[in-house]
């Protein structure tokens, strides 16, 4: 759950929101573009948190970040 400017937003939408205000506004609009993709991405993440596929994904990403 994200909070800007008294509006909240949820899952894959607070996450492209966070990403558009912390400079990374392409990669937001990406999420944003791809809609119901998105979110479908951000449940799997979510449920699979301690999975091997997600922190493979987390570790190629914070090594390009």
């Amino acid at each position: 759950v994200v909070v800007i400017d008294e509006q909240i937003y949820f899952g894959a939408k607070a996450v492209a929101h966070l990403l558009a205000n912390s400079g990374h506004k392409l990669v937001a609009g990406f999420l944003q573009a791809l809609g119901p993709i998105s979110a479908i991405g951000y449940r799997y993440v979510a449920s699979h948190r301690n999975g091997k596929f997600v922190a493979l994904l987390h570790r190629i990403i914070r090594n390009t970040i």
